[in-house]
């Protein structure tokens, strides 16, 4: 039986994968691919707090 946190867990977006230590290629890119995963993780990160805000009846105004 699922409980209310896995059922609300469920219509999140999927968490971002990070990288692998070869998807790199050491060539001190602009933009690695371990700086990509970290931008797709913090806006991650802000959607889902946003979502739960809204489930939760709560602000959902960006803080700062």
């Amino acid at each position: 039986m699922a409980t209310d946190s896995t059922i609300a867990n469920e219509d999140l977006p999927p968490r971002p994968q990070p990288p692998r230590d070869e998807d790199c290629c050491r060539g001190g890119c602009l933009l690695c691919v371990f700086d990509l995963y970290e931008r797709d993780l913090e806006r991650w990160e802000e959607r889902v707090a946003q979502i739960r805000a809204e489930r939760a009846g709560g602000d959902t105004r960006p803080q700062g």
